[in-house]
């Protein structure tokens, strides 16, 4: 029922599940495991679809410690590099300091 409703708002807010779009094991998809050893996925990271192209990998990993039952959960984003553009400038006109009047200021 959380997982539907989870689901669904998603895809009111325009967002998506970004650590179910990988296909990955069943050890990289697992966050939490009970204490019955039940080992379930419940925690997720959820992303704008506008960044779903920056996307490159998301999961769970084992060798964070954070000093909790679920194990950390990662996405991978990459941005765009830019270019910087040199901004053409007009040549600088040197200041004649002999013709300032300062004593006006």
């Amino acid at each position: 029922a959380r997982g539907l409703w989870l689901k669904q708002w998603c895809s009111l807010e325009d967002m998506c599940i970004a650590n179910t779009m990988f296909p990955k094991p069943d050890s990289k998809r697992i966050t939490h495991t009970g204490t019955s050893g039940n080992a379930r996925q419940i925690d997720f990271i959820l992303v704008d679809k506008c960044l779903r192209k920056q996307m490159h990998d998301a999961g769970s990993v084992a060798n964070i410690d954070l000093g909790s039952d679920h194990k950390t959960v990662l996405v991978r984003l990459q941005w765009p590099k830019f270019r910087r553009t040199k901004k053409k400038t007009k040549g600088k006109q040197a200041v004649q300091w002999n013709s300032v009047n300062v004593s006006a200021y």
